[in-house]
């Protein structure tokens, strides 16, 4: 019987080397993440139809949105808020992949990879509470599933 998969063993990595020679670093301490896919749907009315009052559809773009929270840390080895914050910054897509964390990987895993731009970032710091982020990710081309 095959396992219900763990929300705490996904994880969001975001590569800070280049495309052809990765270095992925974690969104570390992250408390949630989202990944959302959609479609923009295009309509066809024809007279070709038995019933034109019911068109055909078919997807025009598909795209795929990656939300994220974490709590902000200041190690230099797992600075989430440096990262996507300077990430955001260049403006420009960044490849990520939103998968099992590295310790829990099996063979045959399957993961979600592409192209992504940071839309919106946000830094809550309350007085007497942890430091939080919340960053959202949208694709920037198509998003693949690896094995």
């Amino acid at each position: 019987m095959d396992e219900i998969v763990n929300g705490s063993d996904i994880i969001i990595y975001v590569n800070k080397g280049t495309t052809a020679s990765p270095t992925w670093a974690a969104v570390a301490y992250s408390t949630s993440h989202k990944y959302s896919g959609s479609s923009e749907m295009g309509e066809r009315a024809h007279k070709d139809v038995d019933n034109p009052m019911w068109p055909e559809k078919y997807v025009k773009k598909q795209s795929v949105t990656i939300t994220v929270e974490a709590l902000v840390t200041n190690d230099d080895e797992v600075d989430s808020w440096d990262l996507l914050n300077t990430t955001w910054k260049a403006g420009l897509p960044v490849q990520v992949k939103y998968a099992p964390k590295d310790s829990k990987i099996t063979a045959g895993d399957k993961y979600e990879q592409g192209m992504f731009i940071i839309t919106s970032l946000e830094r809550n710091d309350p007085t007497n509470e942890d430091s939080t982020l919340s960053a959202t990710l949208e694709s920037s081309g198509a998003v693949t599933t690896e094995t």
